[in-house]
């Protein structure tokens, strides 16, 4: 009788370990991001940001689908100017791919299922890249949970574009597997991971420049002695012609745009009021339940000098990375230790702040090397600093993973407190999943067949030119508009994007600088109305929540002016908004 062969119980994490891992990420995923698998299809899973990522979606299928037109322009927002994208956190990977996905989901759970994606292929990447170093079954399992479920990337959980940190760690895992071969196809697949980089994060992309410069120097100069020098420089050409021919479409218009008269220069405070602190990395993050409340750093969270400053790296996961620096078996834990010590430098942004402390006695500040980066043409328009720790994490993972493995074969009663605290310290509050608001001034919007454009009040412009950069925010427009599927006058667009010209659209416009400024004059009706049918604004939006914080009065100021317009009428008034239309 032949001998049948049957299933055992640990034979798929033998046999087929990268399997096991990708199962193992996905239900850790669904673990830590309670309760995300019950409101899958009906919530989204967050809010501020998340609005940006859902227009998005929205934008690329209207464009490609509906308009047979280029996503990377849109004058369905900013109307009648339009914007272009490059500058937009436009995630441009993830918005295509969302495209054949919004016929069969609607979009909370395609959102959804990019959002959890992340975490999935972010842990199961990292095991890859730190199976490929170690062959380790356990520590590369280790590595992987450290960098998908750090509490940076968890911070992060309303941007959709920095939680796609799953390119990165397949970069690095396509690198090793070329430097084991060097074929021109594992190649094209080192190039084809950076692509995926720069096109779901153009940070990312910029910052992973920086990383493939670290792989090439240590690759030409240090490793693998053996190997031709002229085997190398073909294969890192092959990169590099790759990457870079890939990368162009997108980069070319952002260097001509880079210096066009209008753009915004971020100011240097914005890039140091977002770089992370030095006790951000031993501070835990406050959406750490078991932390939170009694951790003795915690109150210095009021002092930090940045919105980004979740940078926790964990005692634990410090511990173990420390012993696989130690562990001389592993070759490549230099090199980890020195790509992780320079992303970490880097995120601390131009200049150097501690407990939110930024100069020395007599006014005089400590530079950081970032501070050179800053001042690059299209490198500069990456505000954030504190984002290269999304670099930093990878490397820290997998030197974690290499002391699990050491400690296993040496020191296993030592590793299981320092696996448990690990998870205590990446431990996170349960997710706040949103409902998406839809209200009926949408649904009447909708009805109309015309091609008209919306305007939502209040106008939050100010008339001081240095205060512009800050008049987009990524509200829930964005959502609204999706809709209702008019043009808008505003729109969810990222700050970089827009220039100078957008504002003094609104100041110049003898319809709308009314509403900027204080009404002194009613225009003649006559060049209203054509005002009116030039630039198609039909509905103006007058949002209650809104005007609350503002100047009293300014609301009732706004629809008297209104209603002055030809045509104007209110076609609907509820505790959220009052609709008015014109003719």
């Amino acid at each position: 009788m032949p001998h049948s062969r049957t299933w055992q119980p640990g034979s798929l994490i033998r046999n087929r370990p990268h399997l096991f891992a990708f199962f193992f990420f996905l239900v850790s995923s669904l673990v830590v991001l309670r309760p995300l698998a019950g409101y899958f299809i009906t919530h989204f899973q967050g809010r501020g940001d998340s609005w940006i990522m859902i227009w998005n979606f929205w934008w690329f299928k209207q464009a490609v689908v509906a308009l047979h037109a280029s996503p990377l322009f849109c004058d369905y927002a900013w109307w009648p100017l339009g914007v272009d994208l490059h500058y937009h956190s436009t995630s441009p990977l993830n918005s295509l791919a969302s495209v054949p996905l919004q016929f069969f989901l609607p979009l909370p759970a395609v959102d959804n299922l990019f959002f959890l994606s992340t975490f999935v292929l972010s842990g199961w990447a990292a095991f890859g890249a730190a199976y490929q170093l170690t062959r380790n079954t356990l520590g590369s399992l280790v590595a992987g949970w450290i960098f998908a479920f750090s509490p940076y990337h968890f911070y992060h959980r309303y941007q959709l574009e920095h939680l796609s940190i799953q390119w990165i760690a397949l970069f690095l895992w396509t690198f090793l597997r070329w430097q084991e071969r060097r074929t021109p196809a594992r190649a094209v697949c080192v190039a084809g991971a950076y692509l995926a980089i720069f096109y779901a994060n153009i940070y990312y992309g910029l910052f992973s420049s920086v990383l493939a410069l670290l792989f090439f120097m240590n690759d030409i100069f240090f490793r693998d002695r053996k190997t031709m020098m002229r085997e190398k420089l073909i294969g890192w050409t092959v990169i590099a012609a790759s990457s870079g021919t890939g990368a162009a479409p997108w980069l070319i218009p952002m260097f001509r745009q880079a210096n066009q008269p209008g753009r915004f220069k971020i100011p240097a405070w914005i890039n140091i009021h977002q770089s992370l602190d030095l006790f951000s990395f031993i501070t835990p993050s406050p959406h750490n339940p078991l932390l939170a409340s009694w951790f003795p750093l915690m109150p210095l969270y009021d002092r930090f000098t940045g919105w980004e400053n979740i940078g926790y790296l964990g005692f634990s996961v410090m511990v173990l990375a420390c012993v696989g620096a130690r562990a001389r078996e592993f070759t490549r834990r230099k090199f980890l230790v020195l790509v992780c010590a320079c992303f970490l430098i880097l995120s601390l942004g131009p200049v150097l702040h501690v407990a939110g402390i930024v100069t020395l006695p007599g006014d005089r500040p400590i530079p950081m090397p970032q501070a050179l980066l800053q001042v690059m043409p299209v490198i500069s328009a990456a505000r954030v600093p504190a984002r290269y720790l999304a670099v930093a994490m990878l490397p820290l993972a997998i030197l974690a993973g290499m002391g699990a493995s050491r400690l296993a074969r040496e020191h296993r009663v030592l590793l299981a407190p320092l696996l448990v605290l690990v998870v205590l310290e990446y431990w996170n509050a349960p997710m706040e999943m949103t409902l998406p608001p839809d209200p009926e001034y949408c649904r009447v919007i909708a009805k109309d067949p015309d091609d008209c454009a919306v305007m939502d009040l209040p106008l939050k412009i100010s008339t001081d030119s240095s205060e512009w950069w800050r008049s987009a925010d990524p509200d829930e427009r964005g959502w609204l508009q999706t809709l209702h599927g008019k043009r808008s006058l505003g729109g969810p667009i990222s700050h970089t994007a827009l220039t100078r010209a957008h504002f003094e659209y609104f100041l110049a416009s003898p319809v709308l600088s009314p509403l900027v400024n204080d009404v002194a004059a009613i225009p003649d009706t006559t060049a209203m109305a054509a005002e009116f049918r030039r630039i198609k604004l039909k509905y103006f939006v007058l949002h209650h929540s809104r005007y609350q914080g503002l100047p009293e009065g300014m609301q009732d100021r706004d629809l008297k002016y209104i209603l002055s317009c030809p045509g104007a009428e209110i076609i609907l008034r509820n505790e959220d908004v009052i609709l008015v239309r014109t003719n």
